[in-house]
């Protein structure tokens, strides 16, 4: 039995995990680099953080592709340079991929809250040192 975990992959949803068809994963993954662009601007806030947060680690945990991390990384850098922010600080729109990397790779592992938690911490101040750097 454990010969056959490690066959199925890192990535692979875990078991009970409803599988997403790759156009409903597509414009889950769309929604949230929309939300996530519009994070840094004057139109979105931290609310907006958080649902993409939210969205794209369910997308990475149910289906997850490169695609998904690739397109959702250009469409926020673009929304967020849309709606008035300036290249380097639109980087800041990409603070969603690496959280919702971190809860997709707990759920997936079965992590305790603890450790999810303090992984989330840990990316966050990573995040935060990299903002204070680009401004």
């Amino acid at each position: 039995m454990n010969e056959n975990k490690s066959i199925k992959g890192r990535f692979t949803a875990p078991e009970g995990c409803s599988p997403l068809s790759f156009g409903v994963s597509l414009s889950i993954a769309a929604v949230s680099s929309i939300l996530a662009g519009a994070f840094p601007s004057a139109y979105g806030g931290i609310v907006f953080l958080i649902v993409a947060v939210g969205l794209f680690a369910y997308v990475l945990t149910a289906r997850f592709n490169w695609l998904y991390i690739a397109a959702g990384a250009v469409t926020s850098i673009l929304v967020a340079m849309a709606c008035g922010v300036i290249f380097p600080l639109a980087l800041v729109s990409l603070s969603y991929i690496p959280l919702a990397f971190v809860i997709s790779a707990s759920v997936r592992k079965k992590s305790s809250l603890v450790s999810t938690v303090s992984a989330l911490t840990g990316a966050l101040v990573i995040i935060i040192a990299l903002s204070l750097a680009i401004c």
